[in-house]
């Protein structure tokens, strides 16, 4: 998915454009995402869209290995780089989140869903439902 999106997002990238874009992977065992984000958002930006569509039930503590919330991803990412995030300091949920291209795309939103696997299908151990 990376390659895909990484051929869709050269060809949408302009020179003449200044605004950076950073294509994030977000993943945790076999789950992932890929977004597009501003490169003059912060990683709060990341963190309050995480907590939408995956994690937030109690509104826990979360934090960034080697970034702060307030730090603009154009000032800290680069291609190649990850970051820890774990959500809920008791009974954690950890995501690595790996920057994997900078593009010249100017975005009209913060952070846009660019993909994201089907929801897995768990089944019960014992009846198989």
């Amino acid at each position: 998915m990376n390659k895909h999106l990484g051929k869709h997002l050269t060809e949408k990238s302009g020179s003449t454009s200044k605004d950076l874009a950073y294509h994030v992977k977000i993943e945790s065992g076999e789950m992932f995402l890929h977004v597009l984000i501003k490169g003059a958002a912060t990683f709060k930006t990341l963190d309050t869209f995480l907590r939408s569509i995956w994690l937030d039930c109690c509104g826990h503590m979360s934090e960034f290995d080697g970034a702060g919330m307030s730090s603009k991803f154009q000032d800290v990412a680069s291609p190649g780089n990850s970051y820890l995030y774990v959500y809920d300091m008791g009974s954690s949920t950890q995501l690595k989140v790996s920057i994997s291209g900078v593009y010249n795309i100017p975005m009209k939103e913060k952070i846009e869903l660019l993909s994201r696997n089907e929801p897995l299908k768990i089944m019960c151990h014992i009846c198989h439902k």
